[in-house]
């Protein structure tokens, strides 16, 4: 466990911010104190989360087309991994048919600005989704 001797930037009271370990005391921050975050946590429960991300299905691209955007990334990021250079990429948790062992292809890459993701079953070819992530409005539940 790692505690940090921070100093809140509102009211400039020391207190100590838990950065790292289990069970960190309640509103745990590493610029405001308890106290403080507290007040902050209260005011902002009285608002309402108006817009959100979310993933929604698309047409935008299809099957074919997005396995040769991530076989063009892939390759991408091979090349790098030779020059020595690690580049980071997202680990999806696949699912697994347990009857035949088959594991589900789960896949998030960024293509045109937006972030897509594609699940899809090698043994059901034509049994695939892609979804794209979008800003979307709560209120009136609509993409915006």
């Amino acid at each position: 466990m790692k505690k940090i001797i921070s100093y809140c930037i509102h009211c400039g009271v020391e207190y100590y911010y838990q950065a790292s370990g289990w069970h960190p005391p309640k509103n745990n921050d590493p610029k405001y104190c308890p106290d403080c975050k507290d007040s902050i946590m209260d005011t902002l429960s009285k608002i309402p989360v108006k817009f959100d991300r979310r993933l929604v299905e698309t047409d935008d691209l299809t099957k074919e087309q997005a396995l040769e955007i991530l076989k063009k990334y892939d390759e991408e990021l091979k090349g790098k991994r030779e020059d020595g250079i690690i580049v980071g990429t997202r680990v999806l948790a696949s699912l697994v048919n347990q009857k035949t062992g088959e594991q589900s292809i789960d896949r998030i890459f960024n293509y045109n600005g937006n972030e897509y993701y594609i699940h899809y079953w090698e043994s059901e070819p034509d049994n695939y989704e892609i979804k794209k992530k979008v800003r979307w409005d709560i209120l009136n539940n609509k993409e915006v």
